[in-house]
């Protein structure tokens, strides 16, 4: 479906990273929330395990995510039975799990910009193909399964 880098969420995360970064550097924050190192590690864990979930799904039905992939079939099972978009969940509960784990008001507020580039720059114009390629079967996926959780 993507086929340049700069039309991933991988490069969506890269260039919010950075900026996060960027600005933390300049304007330090903190977050004031106990244990944020521990919490923080276990949703990084629960991200973690959403993505490999979903990379084992994509094994089953034989397909690869990222760039060039060819979609041969909607992966409505395991993971893909609660939402949508696993993989961006991830990305968002990854990056969460990461402002707290370094303390970045910066970051955790990257994560709604994220979001939100998700939505409108990938989830949108790839449900527009999945509509077009899939029909009925994708509109009735879209219908019984959730865009994010």
């Amino acid at each position: 479906m993507h086929k340049k880098f700069y039309q991933t969420s991988d490069f969506i995360l890269y260039i919010n990273l950075i900026l996060s970064i960027i600005l933390e550097y300049f304007y330090p924050t903190k977050l004031w929330i106990h244990y944020n190192i521990f919490f923080g590690i276990m949703i990084l864990i629960v991200g973690w395990l959403i993505v490999y979930k979903s990379k084992i799904e994509f094994k089953k039905y034989k397909q690869k995510s990222g760039l060039n992939n060819d979609i041969k079939e909607i992966i409505n099972t395991g993971i893909y039975k609660y939402s949508r978009n696993p993989i961006y969940l991830a990305i968002l509960i990854i990056n969460i799990g990461l402002s707290l784990i370094i303390n970045s008001t910066w970051m955790l507020i990257d994560t709604l910009i994220i979001a939100w580039m998700l939505n409108h720059l990938l989830i949108k114009k790839e449900e527009v193909f999945l509509e077009n390629e899939f029909k009925d079967k994708y509109t009735e996926y879209k219908n019984k399964v959730r865009k994010w959780i």
